[in-house]
């Protein structure tokens, strides 16, 4: 489900937000039913945790994105790999930085090496975090401004995270 608005001419909208497909797990990770409704101005939704079978407790999470940037989802072998570079895969992401930026002198090698070293601590975090989840999740970054502040990193669990 997406968000778009449109531009005046009948063949171009901008999409600036969505609505990722509904899911829900039981406490065995089963999927449970699930689905959207609108209404009004609101999204509910509705899981079926009555039906025969569903173990407690049931997980949903309805995930939503609204905003413009640049996004990459990484999915579950991608999520564990990321997890398993852990302190010693952001240490070599900080170094190689900070020699590439060696290049520009030594105020550039720090400012790489730093800005390089938060970003792969909020990586790692997040892919670590996406990895220890039950059932298991997947993780994004998220890029708005080419700066260590316009990098964001979270988890998300839908049909992309396989």
């Amino acid at each position: 489900m997406s968000l778009t608005v449109p531009t005046g001419d009948p063949s171009l909208s901008v999409e600036v937000g969505t609505l990722a497909a509904p899911w829900a797990y039981d406490a065995n990770g089963a999927p449970v039913a699930t689905s959207y409704e609108i209404a009004g101005s609101q999204v509910v939704q509705h899981v079926e945790h009555t039906a025969p079978g569903v173990a407690y407790p049931v997980v949903a999470d309805p995930t939503g994105s609204i905003g413009l940037g640049y996004y990459w989802h990484f999915n579950r072998a991608e999520t564990r790999t990321f997890h398993g570079y852990g302190v010693a895969g952001a240490a070599g992401a900080t170094t190689a930085c900070a020699f590439l930026g060696n290049l520009g002198g030594p105020v550039v090698a720090a400012v790489m090496g730093s800005g390089c070293a938060i970003v792969a601590a909020k990586v790692i975090h997040a892919a670590s975090g996406a990895e220890n989840s039950r059932p298991h999740k997947c993780f994004y970054i998220r890029v708005t401004t080419p700066t260590v502040l316009g990098v964001t990193t979270g988890t998300y669990k839908d049909r992309r995270c396989r």
